[in-house]
């Protein structure tokens, strides 16, 4: 896969390792993170991928 976070993250969910790390791993990318809003929570539905990550904290 390419060196990106989300393929460093899936990746790492392929290894060894207990059910929560992998879960902790993915919803640390935004990129994850902003899909699974988007697509479950009615407030961010009508938002851009780009403006969700944006309106993360902490985003560069």
């Amino acid at each position: 896969m390419a060196g990106t976070n989300l393929a460093h993250a899936v990746e790492i969910t392929n290894d060894a390792g207990t059910y929560d790390e992998n879960v902790k791993c993915l919803l640390a990318d935004k990129q994850v993170l902003a899909r699974i809003l988007k697509y479950s929570v009615r407030e961010f539905r009508d938002m851009t991928i780009e403006e969700i990550i944006s309106s993360m904290t902490g985003t560069n």
